[in-house]
C-alpha cells in the first residue's frame, strides 16, 4: 500500500491546494468562527512540533479527553504529524475510569479540554501524564493544569514538510467499553481506514464520493469509530468541512446554520427530531399539509431545512435498529435513512442499507469487499473484513478469542 492514500496524505493535498477552503466551524453564541485548511494546517503543526519538543518517541501514546470541538481535530492532527498514536477518551468518564484507561493505555500526555465535570476528573490523570489544555470554552468547566494550548501556538514554529506514516504504523487505539466493563483497546494501523475508504472510492457503497458538497456535523463522541470514520476521516478525504455544536441547547440551530450533505445520527435522535415536529405541528395538520399537492412540496421542503437536513445526500442510522415506522415517516419528508451496523473492532461498518432500498426488520447488506456468516452453533455474526484490528492493546488472550481464522466474533 502507499502511504500517500492515507488520510493524513489527504489533509495535506487539500491544505496545499485548497488553503483557503473553510475546514473547521465552531459556533460561539450566535458567532461561527472559522479556520481554513491552511490556519488549521499551520496550528496542527506548531503543536506537532511542540509534542516533539517534550521528547515524546516515535509512536508515544498521546489521549485526548474532550467533547467534540475544532481543538478535537486540531489535536489528533498534530499526533498524526508528530508520528505519535492517538487514544480518544469518552468525555463523561469518571476520574476512576480515566485512571483505567490511561494506566493500560499507556498514554505520555493527554490533551484536555471541552469537559463539563474536569474537577471530577482531573484526579484520574496519572501523575507522570503531562498535560496540554486547550482554550476554555464557555459553560463547561475550566482546566488550569498543564501547559496552555495558545501559549504554545503563539511561541512554536510549525512542522516543516509533509511527514507520513506507514501503512503498518498504529494510528489510533480505540476503547470499546465506555464507562464500564474492562477496558479494550482495539488497535488499529493507518492501513484500516486507508482500506476502508478505498473501497468506497471503487464501489461508492455510501457515496461519499458522489456528494455535491462535503459539510459534517460532528456531535456524536469523536472517540468513537463511527463518529471518527464518517467525519473526521471523511472530511479529510473529501476536502470536506465540520461543524460542530455549541452544546445541547444550541444543538438544533448549529445543525439548521451547518446544513449537512452527509448526517449520521442514533435512532434517539431521530425520534427527538420527529417529536418536535409533532410538538410545534398537530398530527392532524401535518397529514393534511402533507396531503395537499403543490402545498406538500413546499411544506417538506421547508421541514427539511428546519431540521437541517435541506442539503443532507447522506442520513445515516445506528447503534441499534431503528423503528420502521420513524424510517417511514422520515421517507415520506424525502429523506431516506440507512442503517449501517459494525463495531470498533472492524473500523466501524460492515454492513449498509443501499440507498433507496430499505428493507424492514434488517442493516442492509454487506459492503463490498466483506463478509458475513452466522455461526451455525452459536447464532453469532461473524465478519470477515480487510480492515479490522491488529488486536487489543496487551490483551493477548481476549484477541485470540474474538479474531479466528481470519474472522472476527462479533459476539452479537
Amino acid at each position: 500500500m502507499d502511504k500517500s492514500l492515507t488520510h493524513l496524505a489527504a489533509f495535506y493535498h487539500w491544505e496545499r491546494t485548497t488553503p483557503d477552503n473553510v475546514f473547521l466551524r465552531q459556533p460561539y453564541g450566535a458567532q461561527w468562527f472559522t479556520l481554513t485548511y491552511a490556519e488549521a494546517g499551520r496550528q496542527a503543526r506548531i503543536m506537532a512540533t511542540a509534542l516533539q519538543d517534550r521528547g515524546l518517541p516515535p509512536g508515544a501514546h498521546v489521549g485526548i479527553l474532550s467533547k467534540n470541538c475544532y481543538h478535537w481535530i486540531l489535536a489528533d492532527l498534530a499526533i498524526m504529524m508528530g508520528g505519535f498514536v492517538s487514544v480518544p477518551f469518552y468525555a463523561n468518564l469518571t476520574a476512576d475510569h480515566l485512571r483505567d484507561v490511561a494506566t493500560q493505555s499507556h498514554i505520555q500526555l493527554l490533551f484536555v479540554g471541552k469537559l463539563e465535570t474536569w474537577e471530577e476528573q482531573r484526579a484520574g490523570v496519572p501523575d507522570n501524564v503531562g498535560i496540554i489544555r486547550f482554550p476554555h470554552y464557555a459553560g463547561n468547566s475550566r482546566v488550569t493544569e498543564g501547559t496552555d494550548w495558545d501559549e504554545l501556538q503563539a511561541h512554536g514554529s510549525p512542522l516543516e514538510g509533509e511527514p507520513l506514516p506507514e501503512p503498518d504504523d498504529t494510528w489510533t487505539l480505540l476503547y470499546t467499553s465506555g464507562t464500564t466493563g474492562t477496558p479494550k483497546g482495539a488497535v488499529h494501523t493507518y492501513r484500516n481506514p486507508t482500506l476502508l475508504i478505498e473501497a468506497e472510492r471503487r464501489h461508492h457503497f455510501l457515496g461519499l464520493f458522489r456528494m455535491q458538497a462535503a459539510q459534517f456535523f460532528s456531535f456524536l463522541p469523536l472517540n468513537h469509530v463511527a463518529e471518527r470514520m464518517i467525519v473526521e476521516v471523511a472530511a479529510f478525504v473529501t476536502g470536506g468541512t465540520i461543524s460542530f455544536g455549541e452544546s445541547i441547547d444550541t444543538f438544533a440551530r448549529n445543525l439548521q446554520d451547518t446544513q449537512p450533505t452527509l448526517f449520521f445520527a442514533v435512532p434517539r435522535i431521530w425520534s427527538k427530531f420527529q417529536l418536535a415536529i409533532h410538538g410545534k405541528i398537530p398530527p392532524p395538520l401535518f397529514r393534511f399539509l402533507m396531503s395537499v399537492p403543490g402545498l406538500n412540496t413546499w411544506f417538506k421542503r421547508t421541514l427539511r431545512h428546519r431540521l437541517g437536513l435541506g442539503r443532507a445526500e447522506i442520513l445515516l442510522t445506528g447503534a441499534s435498529i431503528t423503528p420502521q415506522f420513524l424510517k417511514d415517516w422520515y421517507r415520506r419528508l424525502g429523506l431516506d435513512l440507512r442503517e449501517v451496523y459494525g463495531s470498533t473492532e472492524i473500523t466501524g461498518g460492515v454492513t449498509l442499507m443501499p440507498a433507496g432500498q430499505d428493507r424492514p426488520g434488517t442493516v442492509g447488506r454487506p459492503v463490498d469487499e466483506t463478509e458475513i456468516r452466522i455461526d451455525e452453533t452459536t447464532g453469532e455474526i461473524l465478519a470477515k473484513v480487510p480492515w479490522t484490528m491488529t488486536e487489543y492493546f496487551e490483551n493477548p488472550d481476549l484477541t485470540a478469542e474474538v479474531l479466528r481464522d481470519g474472522w472476527y466474533h462479533t459476539g452479537d
